[in-house]
C-alpha cells in the first residue's frame, strides 16, 4: 500500500510511480523521478572505513571506536602480553607504541572532521591527562553533522 502524493488516495503498490498513483497520471499529472535528495549532499566527503592510516575524509561512531580506542589500547596490551610470556621485546617496546598512537590519532582527526570542531583545539585537550577521557567520550557519542538528525 502507499499513499498518492498528488492526491493523496491510498492504493496498492503496483498502481503507482514516483509515489503517484495511475489515475493521477491518466488525469495528466506528470510523474517525474525527485532530482534533489536532501539526504544525499554531493559536497559531504565519504566516509573512511576500513583504512585505519588515512587522515582524509571523515569516520563515524563505530569507526572511531574501533581505530580510535579498541585497536591500539588492544595491540599494546597484546605486545605486553607477549612481551611478558616470552620475555622478549622491550626493544619493539617504541615502535609498537608509535604504530598505536598514529592509529588512534589518525582515527580521532577524521572523527573531529565529522563533528565539524576544531582539530587542533580537540587534539590538545586530548594531551591534558582526565580531560582526555571526557574528550573520547564526546567523540565517541556526539551525533554526525552530515547525518540527518
Amino acid at each position: 500500500m502507499a499513499m498518492c502524493k498528488e492526491c493523496g488516495s491510498v492504493v496498492g503498490a503496483m498502481d503507482i510511480q514516483n509515489g503517484i498513483c495511475t489515475m493521477c497520471i491518466e488525469n495528466g499529472v506528470i510523474a517525474e523521478p525527485e532530482v534533489n535528495n536532501p539526504v544525499i549532499k554531493k559536497d559531504m566527503p565519504l566516509v573512511n572505513y576500513g583504512n585505519p592510516f588515512s587522515f582524509k575524509n571523515r569516520s563515524g561512531r563505530m569507526d572511531y571506536l574501533v581505530y580510535g580506542t579498541l585497536l591500539p589500547y588492544s595491540l599494546f596490551g597484546l605486545y605486553v602480553y607477549v612481551s611478558l610470556m616470552l620475555k622478549i621485546g622491550s626493544s619493539l617496546l617504541p615502535l609498537v607504541l608509535l604504530f598505536s598512537l598514529f592509529i588512534a590519532i589518525a582515527a580521532t582527526v577524521r572523527r573531529i572532521r565529522d563533528t565539524q570542531n576544531s582539530v587542533m583545539l580537540i587534539v590538545i585537550l586530548s594531551l591534558i591527562p582526565y580531560v582526555n577521557f571526557i574528550t573520547m567520550l564526546y567523540l565517541l557519542f556526539v551525533p554526525s553533522k552530515y547525518s540527518k538528525k
